[in-house]
């Protein structure tokens, strides 16, 4: 799970943004929406939604940990002088534009072990890494890489101990990445490995997920049947054929043999989910002539249940995407539940749900705001407000939809009722932003 994430120069975010899950203490609000356990050195939220306005930024946060999750887990594979694909700084500066993406993150690995790690590339390498742990409360380095060091002169901590230590790697490859997946590495340093390779699982806008990930094909299809027909879709049952039919599509070359496996076994299935006519017989449509809601809750049911078996961050932007509110609610509240969430997995999301939005649901510490300045993307909380204003007796959604928090869009009516006009444009478009405000007398502003 998470503590703290941190980005820097990348996409829409120039300088360096914070999201923190972390709480020195439990406090009296909400403690149930709150996990920790033995090895924790302090509590973790476990929900944190993001609001914002369209193009504040709110995905390309979310982006960052999918970046982060590539640095890791990928970049070993590039080859020498291959590109970084994820190497997306801030363009809309000429002093940021060629500097380095810069990526942290605090987290605790599936042993209990807490560890910090930070990556720096550019376009073609990376200029700095470094991973540490926590063997007590004082974190003690595992590896320093810095610009001009190779797999010859890396640096290591004295704790990182048990195995082979110097694998050999490109100037773009994450010693993390190559060192993490190789079985003869000492067990600490496949121990943070492998909570980016299986801990965090990230769905966006466009993202599948295969059914088959999740376990047997059929008994996922049946469970999430089951789930669908107790939020009142009038889906019964889905069933899994498999077709006969000759995959037409060619391949790239350089596509991984494993990855085209995926796409021809995922090709041979079918999904067809049962509905009841007026007579009470079974009427079986498939998975493509079902709403986009449904298609979305096919995604994401067996990605939440997993959550629920075994401790995971899941990241979905734009939850609310195609899903209606109260079920949106039901999710977040699943998460935040001791008795359901026992493993204590952690949901990150980006939202424009105002309902969640109420101290009866969500803390202070688990809504963040995206807003744009000047271009740049800055992430706040709403536990960063002065907290004798802000009050758990608050009514949070009315407050942010007067703009009292920010994050929202800055809409003058007037102006554009104006340019739509098909009477009057010409005229009311040359109105000065004196005029608009004598007319509205302040309304709109």
């Amino acid at each position: 799970m998470f503590t703290t994430i941190a980005v820097s120069n990348f996409k829409s975010i120039k300088d360096r943004v914070e999201i923190n899950f972390n709480l020195p203490v439990i406090g009296n609000h909400l403690p149930q929406n709150v996990y920790i356990n033995d090895q924790m050195t302090a509590p973790v939220v476990r929900s944190i939604g993001i609001y914002g306005a369209n193009a504040s930024g709110k995905s390309n946060v979310l982006m960052a940990l999918k970046a982060l999750e590539y640095m890791v887990t990928i970049s070993g594979d590039l080859k020498q002088n291959e590109l970084i694909p994820c190497y997306e700084p801030y363009e809309l500066s000429p002093y940021t534009k060629n500097k380095q993406v810069t990526l942290e993150a605090e987290f605790y690995s599936e042993s209990g072990t807490k560890f910090s790690f930070v990556i720096s590339y550019i376009k073609d390498r990376i200029i700095f890494e470094s991973l540490d742990y926590y063997p007590s409360r004082v974190k003690a380095n595992i590896f320093l890489r810095t610009e001009n060091d190779t797999w010859e002169t890396i640096k290591f901590g004295g704790h990182y101990k048990g195995g082979i230590k110097r694998i050999p790697f490109f100037q773009n490859n994450s010693y993390l990445s190559k060192a993490g997946n190789n079985t003869a590495t000492p067990s600490i340093i496949q121990d943070a490995y492998n909570f980016f390779l299986r801990k965090i699982k990230h769905l966006g806008l466009k993202e599948k997920f295969r059914l088959l990930s999740f376990g047997n094909r059929e008994t996922v299809a049946k469970e999430t049947a089951k789930l669908l027909s107790m939020i009142d879709t009038g889906i019964t049952d889905i069933t899994v054929k498999k077709i006969d039919a000759d995959f037409s599509r060619t391949f790239p070359d350089d596509m991984p043999h494993e990855l085209k496996e995926i796409v021809l076994e995922d090709f041979k299935y079918r999904y067809f989910f049962s509905h009841e006519d007026k007579t009470g017989d079974k009427v079986f449509l498939p998975l493509s002539k079902q709403s986009a809601g449904i298609q979305k809750l096919f995604e994401l049911i067996p990605l939440i249940k997993s959550a629920f078996n075994d401790r995971k961050v899941i990241i979905i932007d734009e939850l609310d995407n195609s899903i209606h509110p109260h079920i949106v609610d039901l999710i977040v509240r699943l998460f935040n539940d001791p008795e359901v969430n026992i493993l204590g997995s952690q949901l990150l999301f980006s939202t424009h749900n105002m309902q969640l939005m109420t101290p009866e649901k969500m803390r202070r510490d688990q809504i963040f705001f995206c807003e744009k300045t000047n271009g740049s993307t800055q992430i706040y909380s709403l536990d960063d407000f002065d907290k004798k204003k802000i009050k758990t007796t608050t009514n949070y959604a009315n407050w942010y939809d007067e703009g009292r928090f920010g994050g929202v869009p800055n809409i003058n009516y007037l102006k554009i009722a104006a340019f739509l006009s098909t009477n009057n444009a010409t005229e009311t478009l040359d109105l000065s932003e004196d005029d608009i405000k004598d007319i509205s007398n302040g309304f709109f502003e």
